[in-house]
């Protein structure tokens, strides 16, 4: 018998036999205890000698031995069967680190843990999704998130407007404001209609930090960063801002490499 687990089957398939063969001594000593003959009782006790203890045994150690070669192939079955699914999908695949386990299929982000057998969805190193350690998993997971981020009416310039609009009323003098600020504020002008009208939880359309990112990057993708005469502009986070992970922002390009920002600002005079 081939596949995972097989020698756990084996040992399965044993104890099995071995119950059969208690089922038939259990039943030929309840016999012989009713008739009261004593040499009937020791003989269906003797048939009791090899039941099924020692093959729970043989079992553990064969679920061990599978289980400790199942987690030696986890690493190459997932990379081999990921490659297979991303190539037959056109989604490019490339490993950006090896320990700890990540992987870039473009735009997001792959974080594997082979020990736990789980997979996490990311993009701007904010969590998206957490699944399996699994090719089919991995790929519905980022397909969903995939879709949850980019919507369906991206319009680079109107966000782009939005997002003046959010810095000019945090900052009226023009000055760097944080990212942090900019958020809410943001969260707040892209609600629609029905939430203007009636501001209730129903009416509200959540937006995560990693949309948030997710529509910064799309401004740089799609080459949208002025507005009427304005330049948009990140800050990078340095030094200790970096520690305070409330406060920054990982921005990254389509090949997931980037850094932390803090702030951003408008720059006049564009031509």
């Amino acid at each position: 018998m081939d596949g995972p687990f097989s020698r756990s089957r084996v040992a399965l398939d044993a104890i099995r036999v071995q119950q059969r063969a208690v089922k038939g001594a259990l039943d030929a000593l309840d016999k012989a205890l009713v008739a009261g003959k004593p040499g009937a009782i020791a003989k269906a006790a003797g048939r009791l000698g090899d039941v099924v203890l020692p093959e729970l045994g043989s079992l553990r150690e064969a679920l061990e031995r599978d289980l400790q070669a199942e987690r030696a192939a986890r690493g190459p079955t997932l990379a081999a069967a990921l490659k297979r699914a991303c190539e037959s999908e056109g989604i490019g695949l490339a490993v950006l680190t090896r320990s700890p386990l990540e992987l870039r299929l473009p735009p997001l982000g792959v974080q594997v843990d082979l020990d736990a057998d789980r997979a996490d969805v990311v993009f701007g190193r904010q969590r998206l999704a957490r699944v399996g350690a699994r090719a089919d998993e991995i790929l519905a997971a980022r397909r969903e998130a995939l879709a949850e981020l980019e919507g369906k009416d991206w319009d680079p310039a109107a966000f782009l407007g939005l997002v003046f609009e959010a810095w000019r009323g945090l900052s009226p003098r023009g000055d760097w404001v944080e990212l942090s600020q900019v958020l809410p504020r943001l969260a707040w002008l892209r609600q629609g209609p029905a939430f203007h009208r009636e501001p209730n939880a129903r009416n509200f359309a959540p937006w995560s930090r990693a949309g948030f990112c997710y529509d910064l990057h799309r401004l740089r993708r799609d080459r949208c960063l002025s507005h009427e005469g304005w330049r948009l502009s990140l800050g990078p986070a340095t030094g200790g801002s970096t520690r305070d992970k409330k406060r920054v922002f990982w921005l990254e390009d389509a090949d997931g490499r980037g850094q932390y920002h803090l702030t951003l600002r408008f720059v006049g005079a564009v031509c």
